[in-house]
């Protein structure tokens, strides 16, 4: 009910707007209401907590066929819209997609787009996209490579919403940097 009154105000601001920028504000509409369903009661049983082998298939089942429209859509707003504000959005939605299949490639090159973007909006996309080159790198024993996106993370600052987050935030990057130490040091031995 909550996501059909967003869509339906949504549709009524676009009205009389230019039907590009509305195309592209619904399509990301769409893309986060997807998302939502991931985590609707309903179906999260089925995918995170299945009580049988069917009950998991389903759930397997439904969380590729939504990532699969979710891709196909942030691809239709990377193509179509790059001047839009929701373009460094898709781009790393679209990385987490790739990341999450194992497609460590093309996630990396997305998020060497995302860390190559100008401007102070995309501080947070591009700090997180620091933190997942650094684990494609380490899954990949890039040691170096990986203590380097870290460092260009500490150098771009940390900005955080809560204290929850900080320490969440602050316990990743310490265990990233050690994984990266340590890796170094037993590369070296060899």
């Amino acid at each position: 009910m909550k996501t059909t009154f967003l869509f339906f105000l949504l549709t009524v601001f676009c009205f009389g707007q230019n039907k590009n920028l509305c195309e592209e504000k619904i399509l990301f509409k769409n893309a986060e209401t997807l998302k939502e369903l991931l985590f609707d009661d309903t179906f999260y049983d089925y995918s995170e907590h299945p009580k049988n082998e069917t009950e998991e298939k389903i759930g397997k089942e439904f969380v590729k066929l939504i990532e699969l429209k979710r891709l196909e859509i942030f691809n239709e707003i990377i193509k179509n819209y790059p001047e839009s504000e929701n373009y460094i959005v898709a781009l790393y939605e679209k990385g987490m997609i790739k990341l999450m299949d194992n497609e460590f490639d093309e996630a990396k090159s997305i998020f060497l787009q995302i860390i190559n973007t100008e401007g102070n909006n995309w501080k947070y996309y591009r700090n997180e996209s620091y933190i997942l080159l650094t684990e494609i790198a380490l899954k990949n024993k890039q040691y170096e490579v990986g203590k380097s996106y870290l460092d260009k993370r500490k150098e771009n600052g940390f900005e955080y919403l809560c204290g929850t987050e900080y320490e969440v935030k602050t316990s990743v990057f310490n265990r990233l940097y050690k994984m990266c130490e340590e890796g170094l040091k037993t590369s070296d031995k060899n």
